[in-house]
Formats: structure tokens, sequence, C-alpha cells
């Protein structure tokens, strides 16, 4: 946190400074992978499509 000179420097004369802790909060993303069954016959496709399923899985 940052103040400008002259803010901190009459807070800190006064002794008000106060240290004000932020609470954490978790992020989380959420994938979704959608695929045309057809498109799987497709070897690449389908390669892919089982790495980023293994990936997804292996997060959780």
């Amino acid at each position: 946190m940052v103040l400008p000179g002259y803010l901190s420097r009459f807070d800190r004369a006064a002794c008000t400074l106060v240290e004000m802790l932020a609470v954490v909060k978790v992020l989380t993303n959420e994938f979704y992978l959608a695929s045309a069954k057809s498109s799987l016959r497709h070897r690449r496709v389908s390669l892919a499509r089982d790495v980023l399923v293994s990936a997804l899985n292996a997060g959780t």
C-alpha cells in the first residue's frame, strides 16, 4: 500500500495509521469442453480432446 507523503507524514506523527488486512479470495476457473462426436474420428482431434480432459481432471 502506498500513501501520499502529505497524508502519511501527519498520520505517522499522530500514530493513527492502522494496517488493514485484506481478505484473500481464491479465484477458480471453470472450463467446458464441447465437441461433436463425429470430429473424434480424426486422430489429432481425439488426442487433443483426451489431453485436455486429462489436464482438466488432474487439476481437480
